[in-house]
């Protein structure tokens, strides 16, 4: 149990430690999420807090158990820092230019290859990390992969750090 004004709040190993008799949520600034084992395939934390979550501004899902991009995490609006860092989502939906306040992504070790032209709309980006390791040989064993960015990436002013990306001459990026 905690009292009603929580502003962050972290879970560890699983989401059945947060007791549902007390999850309000609506004050909530910011959720982390450790280690949790539990399956994230039908995205449990609206079900933890049934009353929304429109204040948040930090999400952060790493090793969550997700095999795709939540839906439910571009109604946030006021999110700021996003991480699905080492998750199995492949793919960023069109629906993340809805995240107009989102100044970081990171989805450093997730399996997303490719960012589509909407990431162009997040004007106040301001970190975008994404990266993977693809051990191919022994001989290769340090082979970072990097993500297929659109044209115009350049455009985005607030943007201070992006790793890393895949250059071809075709691509314009």
């Amino acid at each position: 149990m905690w009292p009603d004004k929580v502003r962050r709040l972290s879970i560890v190993n699983t989401l059945q430690n947060v007791q549902k008799k007390r999850t309000s949520g609506s004050q909530l600034r910011s959720l982390l999420v450790f280690g949790a084992e539990d399956s994230f395939t039908d995205f449990p934390i609206p079900k933890l807090f049934p009353t929304g979550l429109q204040l948040l501004t930090v999400l952060d899902l790493e090793g969550a158990h997700l095999d795709m991009f939540p839906r439910e995490v571009v109604k946030l609006l006021l999110l700021k820092y996003l991480s699905l860092r080492n998750t199995k989502v492949k793919e960023i939906p069109s629906s993340i230019k809805k995240l107009q306040n989102l100044e970081t992504l990171d989805l450093k070790h997730s399996h997303v290859v490719e960012l589509h032209a909407e990431i162009l709309n997040l004007k106040r980006l301001r970190h975008l990390l994404v990266y993977r390791y693809e051990v191919e040989s022994y001989a290769r064993f340090n082979a970072r992969k990097g993500v297929k960015v659109p044209a115009g990436i350049c455009g985005l002013q607030s943007l201070q750090k992006m790793c890393f990306i895949e250059a071809n001459q075709d691509n314009g990026a």
